[in-house]
């Protein structure tokens, strides 16, 4: 009858010798609308064993869910093959490759589109990270890293800058104090010596020149000349230090 398959040389006797009812049944995947005749189930339908047709495998439900995404290629015997990653099936009986720029997870019923920045090449299960926004990200991580490794710099510079000029006034004020003490400043003299910080950036420095310089000294209606004709120059920024005969 329909649903059996009985070609040419097979036995059917109802299973009492073999042991089994379901010998010379169609076979799955197939359907026999003839005992002599068997079909390949076709696309977008599934036969299970005994088919005398096929059956469509679109509009299947689970518990009164409608099941959307199967696939029932050629030769199916089961409606519940899922549509497979990186295809998209709009029905049943085809399933077509995931276009570019598109991304089709299991059981896809349309291509679904990929984000901006990603990569989906043809046949995509998933959108991938493009390689273009990666080399980007890593390079604004760098330029920022660098940025931020110039600022540590510059502050760093910026410290032993202010640090040097510190300890030059330091120095500065050190040395005023110095002269103060040899030339026998007084006390509101040192103590004003002590505040300076430096040397001013402004100052104008000049050498002074002595030409021809006579000093005569006069002491009870007595007079010596202690200097003749001297001439003599103080050069700027240089210490002068003028001996009598004793070394005072």
């Amino acid at each position: 009858g329909k649903g059996s398959f009985c070609p040419e040389g097979t036995l059917h006797d109802g299973g009492l010798a073999l042991g089994s009812a379901r010998i010379n049944l169609c076979p799955a995947g197939y359907f026999c609308p003839e005992p002599t005749l068997a079909f390949l189930c076709p696309p977008g339908y599934f036969c299970p064993l005994g088919s005398h047709k096929p059956f469509s495998c679109d509009g299947i439900a689970l518990s009164n869910v409608a099941m959307a995404g199967n696939y029932c290629p050629i030769g199916s015997d089961m409606p519940f093959g899922l549509c497979p990653k990186g295809w998209y099936c709009p029905d049943a009986s085809q399933a077509f490759r995931c276009p570019e720029g598109h991304y089709c997870e299991v059981q896809s019923l349309e291509p679904k589109p990929c984000a901006s920045f990603s990569s989906c090449p043809e046949g995509s299960q998933r959108p991938g990270i493009s390689y273009m926004v990666l080399i980007a990200m890593v390079s604004l991580f760098v330029g920022f890293g660098l940025m931020l490794l110039s600022i540590a710099l510059w502050i760093r510079i910026n410290q032993r800058k202010t640090l040097a000029e510190g300890s030059k006034a330091e120095k500065q004020a050190s040395l005023l104090k110095a002269i103060g003490v040899k030339l026998g400043l007084c006390a509101e003299q040192m103590s004003y010596a002590s505040n300076l910080k430096g040397f001013s950036e402004n100052i104008m420095l000049v050498d002074i020149v002595i030409s021809d310089l006579s000093v005569r000294m006069a002491k009870k209606g007595k007079s010596k000349l202690v200097l003749r004709g001297v001439s003599l120059a103080f050069k700027a920024s240089s210490l002068n230090i003028i001996m009598g005969s004793s070394g005072a």
